[in-house]
């Protein structure tokens, strides 16, 4: 009984978050590490196989990694797609953001049940939603949710796994 009004509590901190974080979307204009992203989004998949051929292709990636606006390969990938079918706008872009700030606060909440209880999944999750940095976060256009979210997901996969 216990469990499941946990459940519903996190289900209900879930759509109050989502409804708070996606209220102000489109309050400001895009800024230049989103416009960056919307602009490595859309490049053709030609030109990136051109780019990246052979041994290129490791001295590129690794430069990637260092090189100002080029970090995240993938996520630029992922967010091609994403736009495509959600659309090009201010709010489209954000929102992927938004939904990967959602789910590692349900990925926070099934950690700290199935490492502890549910208890401890609860006000872990509780405390994820109403941390600055994530909110914050959650409002912009950029990787650090999608990372938050993976990180999360890695480490919920390690626990099932030990």
């Amino acid at each position: 009984m216990l469990r499941m009004r946990h459940r519903y509590i996190v289900l209900l901190l879930l759509l109050a978050t989502f409804a708070l974080w996606t209220h102000p979307l489109d309050h400001e204009s895009l800024w230049r590490d989103e416009v960056d992203t919307i602009r490595f989004a859309f490049r053709s998949w030609e030109s990136i196989q051109k780019h990246h051929s052979g041994i290129e292709l490791v001295k590129d990636w690794t430069s990637q990694l260092t090189s100002i606006g080029e970090n995240g390969p993938l996520y630029f990938w992922i967010m091609g797609i994403w736009l495509r079918i959600v659309g090009q706008t201010e709010v489209a872009l954000r929102l992927s953001s938004t939904f990967s700030a959602i789910v590692a606060i349900a990925l926070m909440f099934t950690i700290g049940k199935t490492i502890f209880n549910s208890r401890v999944g609860l006000v872990g999750s509780t405390l994820l939603a109403v941390n600055p940095y994530v909110s914050w976060y959650a409002g912009e256009g950029k990787m650090y949710t999608l990372i938050l979210c993976l990180v999360l997901l890695s480490t919920l996969l390690l626990s099932r796994a030990l």
